[in-house]
């Protein structure tokens, strides 16, 4: 295949210091992606979004394909934005064609992002987080006469495994899998006097 693009891992989507962990920053961390957004702090992702709006190798960010799983993403009457807002900690694997991808991906002109969500395993496996962000750890800006308040909880977690009955149904554990990601978001912003 003649196809060119990156590919970054399920654990190095994890662990990568994404701001407001919103998924579409693993996109500008690729060569020849340019981001024309005026704050990098954006929660809820898609395109009509500040972070979003990404140009691949100078290509429009209206012309990109969002796939999870296979499946197309994006809103394309409601103003491109994603349908789903993936947790970083579900994505087993981020896919970034630019350019020579094969016809199957020949809905739009740009890049097409394919991710692939984590499945479980034949055991158990999880986690239980929270990410907080207040402005009391926060200095003053080097041009503004007040702080803005700014109080970020982002918490969640997944759980991945079998599904089986012992002795009953799948008891080897090798036939039937499960995985679920849940992240919650609350933010309040207020400037200070």
């Amino acid at each position: 295949s003649g196809e060119v693009g990156r590919l970054i891992t399920g654990t190095q989507a994890t662990s990568m210091q994404l701001n407001g962990r919103n998924f579409t920053q693993l996109l500008s961390l690729l060569p020849g992606v340019a981001t024309t957004n005026r704050s990098s702090f954006d929660l809820f992702g898609g395109y009509g979004s500040e972070m979003s709006a990404q140009s691949v190798n100078g290509g429009r960010a209206a012309t990109m394909s969002w796939n999870v799983d296979g499946v197309d993403n994006k809103d394309n009457g409601g103003g491109g934005n994603n349908f789903v807002n993936v947790n970083p900690d579900a994505v087993a694997e981020f896919k970034v064609m630019t350019s020579n991808y094969s016809a199957e991906f020949g809905q739009n002109s740009g890049a097409v992002v394919n991710m692939a969500l984590k499945s479980g395993s034949r055991d158990f496996h999880g986690a239980a987080y929270e990410y907080m962000r207040n402005d009391a750890f926060d200095a003053h800006a080097w041009n503004a006469t007040a702080k803005q308040k700014l109080r970020f909880n982002n918490f969640g977690g997944n759980l991945g495994g079998p599904i089986y009955i012992p002795g009953k149904f799948n008891a080897d554990r090798n036939k039937l899998f499960f995985f679920t990601s849940m992240e919650f978001k609350r933010l309040r912003r207020v400037l200070k006097r």
